[in-house]
């Protein structure tokens, strides 16, 4: 859902969202070597060129997204 939200000297900057397809499977293991034994991490490439970064361990999940 759009919306706006105030930048720099009050212009108003543009918010949208979406969706896409993640396929574990294209992404590369992220796993720190010293964590391989309890946790999984992938890393995938996002929409419009996004990283996101997955992870699993001890039955909990997260994901976040960055454009670094």
């Amino acid at each position: 859902m759009p919306g706006r939200r105030h930048g720099r000297a009050g212009q108003a900057e543009e918010i949208s969202s979406a969706y896409t397809a993640l396929e574990l499977d294209k992404c590369k293991d992220g796993t720190p070597d010293d964590a391989k034994d309890y946790e999984t991490v992938w890393r995938c490439e996002g929409y419009g060129g996004i990283d996101v970064r997955l992870a699993e361990g001890d039955l909990r999940s997260g994901a976040c997204a960055s454009n670094r």
